[in-house]
């Protein structure tokens, strides 16, 4: 199955009334499944923070293009593929220099 990304939750937000929306608001499942959400960003957070550090760590202390979509998604965290995060030139040069 392929990945949702969060615009296409975004677009089926969009599609509710806002009284449908008050009503999933209300439900004790939306409150449960916000508390998950929540839990696990702070849970990537957390388990990213090193990774994120050393990564500009690396880089002489140089943030700026140190983090990119592609190596904080597709690399350090492993949760989309090359396809969903692709690389730029920065990345390019990153695989190159492993090498």
């Amino acid at each position: 199955a392929a990945r949702q990304r969060l615009e296409d939750a975004e677009v089926a937000a969009s599609k509710l009334s806002e009284q449908d929306m008050e009503r999933l608001s209300a439900l004790e499942e939306s409150r449960q499944a916000l508390g998950v959400i929540y839990r696990t960003c702070m849970a990537i957070k957390e388990h990213l923070a090193e990774a994120v550090v050393d990564r500009v760590g690396e880089r002489r202390g140089r943030a700026y293009n140190a983090v990119t979509e592609h190596w904080l998604c597709a690399r350090a965290a492993g949760l989309c593929d090359s396809v969903a995060a692709p690389p730029d030139e920065e990345d390019d040069a990153d695989a190159e220099a492993e090498l």
